[in-house]
């Protein structure tokens, strides 16, 4: 569910804790922003910043379950161990998500496809979770009007049917490989087929990262061979076949 745990950037004098998680009650997917002007490069500072915050002003945790940065990488705050502390009145019930985007931002592509599979994730054990945002639930601007926009459009929703992820797993280079993914297998593409077999089968197109397709990997089953690949996904592919 999460790329990067808990332990990786809590403060050692301010742990996060809480009351426990209940999934059984949670129904309710709730993404909110930081209004920041600027996200820092160090996010697991920032977020140890901001949990000092918290404890030291207002005497509890960081109140948001995950925060996802722009990245693409997906941080467990609470997580599934606390209860949300971010959405008065709403707690028991919501799983909250912190979009980690510059002001009033929408959240970019790779957020977005980040954002899909932790709400895929999430749902895994409370099914019946909706995606709102923040002001739905409470008196506030947040989301702010980019996140909120995408709430209202649907776009954090998980794909339904097969999807074509074009996955750049090595960021910032041309490595790239591209596969259908049906909800539980991928398929494998070769060359350049990417082009032609999205205008003919209509499937939706979507850039996902490596924290996603690392996660699709160890979900799913494949089927073909798999293109070149660096040596861990290698690996990983192996063990999912």
């Amino acid at each position: 569910m999460f790329d990067r745990l808990r332990a990786e950037w809590e403060p050692a004098r301010y742990p996060v804790d809480g009351p426990p998680f209940r999934a059984y009650l949670v129904n309710t997917v709730a993404v909110h922003y930081t209004a920041d002007d600027r996200i820092p490069a160090d996010v697991g500072r920032y977020l140890a910043n901001i949990q000092t915050s918290y404890e030291t002003k207002r005497g509890y945790s960081i109140g948001y379950n995950a925060a996802v940065d722009q990245s693409g990488v997906c941080w467990e705050l609470r997580g599934t161990t606390f209860k949300c502390a971010a959405n008065r009145g709403y707690n028991d019930m919501t799983f909250a998500i912190l979009m980690l985007v510059d002001g009033a931002d929408p959240a970019n592509d790779r957020m977005v496809a980040r954002t899909r599979q932790l709400v895929r994730d999430v749902r895994l054990v409370c099914p019946d979770a909706r995606i709102v945002g923040h002001r739905d639930i409470g008196s506030t601007a947040c989301p702010g009007a980019g996140l909120y926009g995408q709430v209202v459009n649907g776009v954090f929703e998980p794909q339904k049917g097969p999807t074509m992820l074009v996955v750049d797993y090595q960021p910032g280079t041309a490595n790239w490989v591209a596969c259908v993914w049906t909800g539980t297998h991928l398929a494998w593409l070769r060359d350049g087929n990417v082009d032609q077999i999205t205008r003919r089968t209509g499937v939706t197109r979507e850039t996902v990262n490596r924290a996603e397709f690392v996660g699709l990997i160890r979900s799913s089953r494949t089927i073909g061979e798999a293109p070149p690949m660096d040596a861990d996904l290698i690996k990983l592919w192996k063990k999912s076949g």
